[in-house]
Order: structure tokens, then C-alpha cells, then sequence
């Protein structure tokens, strides 16, 4: 059992550090013709809702992959 956990920890950590790491990104880069991103707004509630909102979500999907591909 305690392999299987380290197993889960690990694999949605990375996850979910990947999906920081993408928020963060898309936060601050110029897309779809806003002048400087949405870093613009100031609000810090706003970045991270929508960092928390990438990193769960790769930090799930990663953790499926993982189970579904990986052998324990």
C-alpha cells in the first residue's frame, strides 16, 4: 500500500506542478490580442484561481495517464 501511495503523490504532484507552471505561463504571454496578458489585471485572487484551475486539472489527467499506462 505504501508504494501505491507514493506512486499517487508523486505522478499528481508533477501534475500538478506542470499545470502551474502552464497557468503562469498563459497568465502572462500575450494571447489572443490582449496587450500584455491578463497580468494587466492585478488582481492576485484571479491568478490564482486560474493557476489552481490548470495545475488540478493536469495534476489529475497526469495521474490517470500514469495509472492507466505505467505498471505498478
Amino acid at each position: 500500500m505504501p508504494r501505491l501511495i507514493w506512486f499517487i503523490l508523486t505522478r499528481f504532484t508533477t501534475g500538478f506542478a506542470l499545470g502551474c507552471a502552464t497557468g503562469l505561463l498563459i497568465w502572462n504571454v500575450y494571447i489572443c490580442g490582449a496587450e500584455h496578458g491578463m497580468a494587466l489585471s492585478g488582481s492576485l485572487i484571479a491568478q490564482g484561481i486560474f493557476t489552481y484551475l490548470f495545475a488540478s486539472t493536469m495534476g489529475i489527467g497526469y495521474l490517470a495517464t500514469a495509472l492507466w499506462t505505467e505498471e505498478l
